[in-house]
């Protein structure tokens, strides 16, 4: 495979301090078994949810590579027991590193170039392994982008998903199982939380969808990658514990899956105290190439509605509009891989809402909201700055 250059490898992994261990008190470390790696959905589902991440799967033993790397795990909270034994007792957990999506994209962006973007959608689950129940997920997101001098085929990004896995692609620099015991360095594993939140619903209105339809992108799965990255931000920069999205379900759910070694389990996801519904409403792009005769400014906009809720009073704590905005600087006739910029964009908003509960920033209240609206967006905040502090 001929790369020209490794363009960007991006992490999607935020602060690797969330959900810091408690040291104040000495705690025995909470036994948990690791159940193995597994896949989300039902069969029918991998060829358009993971065709490249399942039939690797089915070369390599990933539960054998994870398990290797899971011996340079040092968490002193967590006692990991990579043979499922006795799990009769009353508390007895169980970890999955659960994949859930995977996509790639190739878009020319020269005559001779093309970008390929590759992303992996993961989580480690917490689950009750007597009681099939999840607990908690731990969002992981990896992305890796690089430029062909051709149309990359089937084989060589195939080749580009299976260095996630196994860390043998020299152009791959960081592989899933070092991002997931990078994560589970730093949890506290509880056989209970406090209230529980979750991402309840993702809709996608007729505009944004049409859009999203020009960009080859599977209205479906984009929900799955909203609700994910959302949970994801709230994770790592509020410290709390997401129940996993569910697509078609309502308040509770089950998820079923997969594992490698041959187990299909159907997980309970139990009801949320706290629910989040995303509604994505639509996308823009604005150029001005008036300053330059060389390059141009691309402005691109991601509009959302965010509602929280507490669904046993149906009570409101949010119902607000957000605007994403981004701007890059491109030469003239380079062309911008307009799905990824609609998601960067996007994700961005969503770790300035996830941090902004903690601590207002103005600035980001000045590109995000009509000035109008500040005191009812600030006295909503303050009021999911309570219900956070709740759920830790």
């Amino acid at each position: 495979m001929k790369y020209i250059k490794l363009f960007v490898a991006v992490l999607l992994l935020s602060s690797c301090a969330s959900q810091g261990i408690k040291t104040t008190k000495y705690q025995a470390p909470q036994n948990v078994y690791f159940a193995g790696v597994s896949f989300t959905g039902d069969f029918k589902d991998n060829a358009l949810n993971y065709p490249y991440s399942y039939d690797i799967s089915k070369k390599k033993a990933l539960d054998t590579i994870f398990v290797q790397k899971l011996k340079t795990l040092n968490n002193p909270s967590l006692n990991l027991l990579t043979s499922l034994g006795n799990t009769e007792t009353a508390d007895a957990l169980a970890i999955s590193l659960a994949i859930d999506l995977e996509t790639a994209s190739v878009s020319q962006v020269a005559a001779s170039q093309y970008k390929l973007v590759a992303d992996l959608y993961t989580q480690i689950l917490v689950f009750d392994f007597n009681e099939k129940k999840v607990i908690n997920s731990y969002p992981i997101n990896l992305q890796y982008i690089t430029l062909f001098n051709h149309k990359p085929d089937k084989k060589e990004i195939s080749t580009i998903f299976e260095g996630f896995y196994t860390g043998e692609n020299p152009e791959v620099k960081t592989n899933l199982f070092d991002l997931a015991i990078e994560k589970m360095n730093h949890i506290q594993i509880k056989p209970k939380y406090g209230n529980r939140l979750k991402v309840n619903r993702v809709e996608v209105s007729p505009e944004a969808e049409k859009i999203l339809s020009s960009l080859k992108q599977p209205k479906d799965n984009f929900k799955t990658i909203i609700a994910q990255s959302f949970s994801r931000y709230m994770v790592d920069n509020q410290q709390v514990a997401m129940l996993p999205y569910t697509k078609g379900q309502t308040i509770g759910g089950k998820m079923a899956a997969r594992f490698v070694n041959g187990d299909i389990y159907n997980l309970e996801i139990p009801s949320a105290d706290y629910v989040f519904n995303i509604d994505i409403l639509n996308f823009k792009t604005l150029i001005d190439d008036a300053q330059s005769k060389t390059t141009k400014t691309q402005g691109f906009f991601a509009y959302t509605n965010i509602e929280m809720l507490q669904p046993d009073l149906n009570k409101k704590y949010m119902d607000s509009k957000f605007r994403g905005t981004e701007h890059v600087v491109l030469l003239n006739g380079q062309q911008p891989a307009l799905r990824e910029s609609y998601l960067e964009t996007l994700m961005n908003l969503f770790d300035g809402f996830s941090q902004n509960i903690t601590e207002t920033n103005d600035d980001w209240y000045e590109k995000t909201f009509h000035p109008s609206t500040f005191g009812q967006i600030k006295n909503e905040f303050k009021q999911i700055r309570t219900i956070i502090n709740r759920c830790k």
